[in-house]
C-alpha cells in the first residue's frame, strides 16, 4: 500500500493499516518511537484527527 510505503521511508514502523469511516487507520510506531494510532486522508496521505482528538506533538 502507497501510505505504508511512504509512512516506512518516513521512519515509521506500520503495524496495520484500516480503512476506517473514510479514512486510513495507522496502527504503530512514528518516526519518534511512540506507539501511534493515527488516521489519514485516503488520497491525500495527510494526518487528519477526529473530532476532540488533540495533536501529540
Amino acid at each position: 500500500m502507497e501510505l505504508q510505503k511512504k509512512l516506512e521511508a518516513e521512519g515509521w514502523k506500520v503495524r496495520q493499516v484500516k480503512h476506517y469511516n473514510g479514512c486510513y487507520e495507522v496502527y504503530g510506531f512514528d518516526a519518534e518511537g511512540h506507539k501511534t494510532e493515527a488516521f489519514f486522508h485516503p488520497k491525500a496521505f495527510e494526518r487528519v484527527h477526529a473530532e476532540g482528538q488533540a495533536d501529540e506533538k
